[in-house]
């Protein structure tokens, strides 16, 4: 058969192999006759690795399979058998496959198809939110709908409403892209603006978004359900460095949006099938905040009274207003006294002080 309709009939019997648990030749079907991907012998090139991969499809073919791809998840489907295939689809993160998987998910925000955005909400959580291959998908979403759009943001507008757990993925890996200082003490660009105001609206206009529990992965059985990330300690994290930030110009963005967490954490907690609400908040999460706010004070003590510099002590009333409403709304999980016992290594603030007091620490 030509493409693209020898990939809509793969798709049809990979659908129907893995409905009878029989997945013998599932990931042969895909490389073959859906991505092309052809075997070479690389050691005429000198490469050590025998046997690469390359993907034979045209750009036309490309565009063929993703509205191939769109086509099939628009039809009736069971949810599970809808995740297997996309995570079977993508399993293997090369870069020609995340090439592919970033113009579906474009073509997935930009015509609003909910089925494909909540099978790759579920891609994205089950390889984890900080993955390379996430983080890298999330980077080329934001050129195509930030960056180099001026129709994006429109585009991305309601995107919770069409898939909550897709946004709230989507929200963590953007967190990990922007004023983080985890892979090394140079402290990462904020967000573009546009991104800032779309996040921050997010968390207005659906301000259960991270307080709602998130139903259970639909997986097939045997498949374990890796838990969902909550995105409040990345985006706290924002808000808190943000004023000591010297890329950070837009105070008064990262004031609407700290008030928007402080709003969520308010919100009242609920619970779907003894589920943890996607607003649960690891203190350790919160305790790598805590770290990267003690180094920038240690750089900004250097130099200056670190105990009266105005824009530490704003970041300090924020970090502390985040945990009280965590605290005051239960969302703190793990070990809080040693996440409390941390915020005494950070410069002293009057606020900051009342948190620890009331722990009895």
């Amino acid at each position: 058969m030509d493409y693209p309709h020898r990939a809509h009939e793969a798709l049809l019997r990979i659908e129907s192999l893995i409905s009878t648990k029989n997945q013998d030749h599932v990931l042969d079907l895909i490389s073959e006759f859906i991505f092309y991907e052809k075997k070479s012998d690389s050691r005429k090139y000198g490469n050590t690795h025998k046997n690469q991969q390359t993907c034979g499809l045209s750009l036309i073919q490309e565009f063929q399979l993703v509205v191939v791809l769109c086509e099939f998840y628009e039809r009736p489907g069971q949810e599970m058998i809808r995740n297997a295939v996309f995570l079977s689809l993508f399993e293997r993160s090369n870069a020609y496959r995340l090439k592919v998987l970033s113009k579906l998910i474009g073509t997935a925000i930009a015509s609003s198809v909910a089925p494909i955005l909540m099978a790759a909400g579920t891609w994205i959580q089950q390889v984890g939110p900080t993955n390379t291959s996430c983080l890298e998908l999330t980077q080329k979403l934001i050129e195509d709908f930030i960056v180099f759009s001026n129709k994006g943001p429109e585009q991305l507008k309601n995107l919770p409403a069409i898939s909550p757990r897709f946004s709230i993925n989507f929200l963590v890996c953007c967190t990990d892209l922007y004023l983080n200082d985890t892979k090394s003490h140079q402290l990462m660009p904020p967000p573009p603006p546009a991104l800032l105001e779309i996040f921050t609206n997010w968390m207005l206009d659906y301000p259960t978004l991270c307080t709602d529990a998130q139903p259970q992965l639909a997986l097939p059985q045997g498949a374990i359900s890796m838990p969902i990330v909550s995105p409040l300690p990345g985006l706290i994290r924002w808000c808190v460095l943000a004023p000591i930030s010297n890329a950070s110009t837009d105070g008064s963005a990262y004031s609407k949006l700290h008030l928007a967490i402080l709003k969520s954490l308010m919100q009242e907690s609920k619970s779907v099938n003894d589920l943890p609400p996607a607003s649960a908040i690891n203190s350790v999460a919160l305790g790598v905040v805590i770290f990267a706010l003690k180094f920038r004070a240690t750089e900004i003590g250097k130099t200056g009274d670190i105990d009266t510099d105005e824009k530490m002590q704003l970041s300090l009333e924020r970090l502390a207003q985040c945990i009280q409403i965590a605290l005051q709304s239960r969302s703190l999980t793990g070990n809080v006294s040693q996440m409390i016992s941390k915020l005494k290594t950070l410069p002293q603030n009057n606020l900051l002080n009342i948190v620890i007091k009331s722990q009895g620490l």
